[in-house]
């Protein structure tokens, strides 16, 4: 395989990061972000989901331990060592992860409890339940889903389905989560039962959700977050993932529900760009990313009988760049990735046998 970044590129990534954490007012970091070095580090149990430090430093996964607690882990990223570690709580599935703009703060999702870690003691800061979902006598709430921060990580946005009834769903929402004050505050109605995917705009005023409906605009700079609209054309995608390119330019919205499908979105427009068929015949599509260049997005694909792999696309067109995939990494499907700050080291959660591991790539 040929390098994932050439030096233009690579400098330009370097460029990027650190002009968005300026405007996110994160700390400064090293101009030149560390990248990782390859390594396969044996991690825990169950899936997982790994996020990388401003400077490229470590990378935090998150696990079950051998107790099936919440383990969180901070990884070397040159030596692939476990440097740091602590549990609390049953671990439930897998979790969702974000990581503040100056790497202080790990924030955890897992079943219906935010958790907030601080990344220097890896010590538990809170632990906080979603408040409960406004729903008819005997309905169950919904699935809880996928985290995301705004750039200056004041806020905390999370996900979730429509309770359920006989027959029957409402609407979903997206709640509102003030970083300082540790509290929820608000939340917005979207109108579809099964809500999941979030992108928040580098500008922190616009947030894109991936739901059953297609991809449904929020503005978030009035006191209640409003819905802008729906992006026409992203329907026939059901149970979005997204990721939005630092630009604001491109969004991606991938099929996590096995079609192989795909949409890039302008986001100037709020239209497709392209419609994509990714993989043929049934494909987990999961964990899109955008490379830090805004020139590149990435996204994971695999099945139980075949090994993972990240696809890389165009960001622009959405056409397949084989050349910078990454194939076979894993047994089976893929838990997690993160894209290192440097703009071409990965980090991959997945399996090797019965042990899960976390993969440090430098194609």
């Amino acid at each position: 395989m040929r390098a994932l970044a050439r030096t233009a590129r690579w400098a330009t990534a370097v460029a990027t990061t650190a002009a968005l954490l300026a405007l996110a007012g994160g700390p400064a970091v090293a101009t030149t972000p560390v990248p990782g070095v390859e390594a396969t580090v044996a991690v825990g149990r169950g899936d997982v989901v790994p996020v990388v430090s401003p400077d490229g430093t470590t990378v935090y996964v998150t696990v079950a331990d051998a107790n099936n607690r919440i383990a969180v882990r901070a990884v070397d990223t040159q030596t692939g060592q476990v440097t740091g570690q602590d549990s609390t709580g049953n671990h439930n599935w897998s979790s969702i992860t974000a990581l503040s703009p100056d790497g202080s703060r790990l924030y955890v999702l897992n079943l219906d409890v935010v958790t907030v870690w601080d990344t220097a003691s890896l010590t538990v800061l809170a632990s906080l339940p979603v408040p409960d979902q406004p729903r008819p006598e005997r309905w169950t709430e919904g699935k809880l889903n996928e985290l995301a921060l705004s750039p200056d990580g004041a806020t905390l946005y999370v996900t979730q389905d429509g309770s359920s009834g006989i027959r029957s769903r409402g609407d979903g929402r997206v709640l509102r989560f003030d970083t300082a004050r540790l509290a929820f505050t608000d939340a917005v109605p979207v109108p579809a039962m099964n809500v999941n995917g979030l992108a928040v705009g580098a500008d922190g005023r616009d947030v894109y959700v991936g739901a059953n409906v297609g991809v449904v605009h929020l503005d978030t700079s009035g006191a209640v977050p409003s819905v802008v609209g729906r992006i026409p054309a992203t329907a026939t995608v059901y149970g979005h993932e997204l990721a939005l390119t630092p630009d604001g330019g491109r969004l991606l919205a991938v099929n996590a529900s096995g079609s192989g499908a795909a949409d890039v979105v302008d986001t100037a427009t709020d239209t497709v760009a392209a419609h994509l068929a990714l993989t043929n015949g049934y494909a987990n599509l999961h964990f899109p990313r955008a490379g830090a260049d805004s020139t590149r997005f990435y996204v994971t694909t695999g099945t139980s009988t075949i090994r993972g792999s990240v696809l890389a696309l165009d960001a622009a067109t959405g056409a397949a760049v084989p050349q910078e995939s990454l194939i076979g990494l894993t047994d089976g499907v893929i838990s997690g990735l993160a894209l290192g700050p440097d703009g071409h080291t990965f980090y991959v959660g997945g399996y090797t046998g019965s042990t899960a591991v976390l993969r440090i790539v430098r194609p």
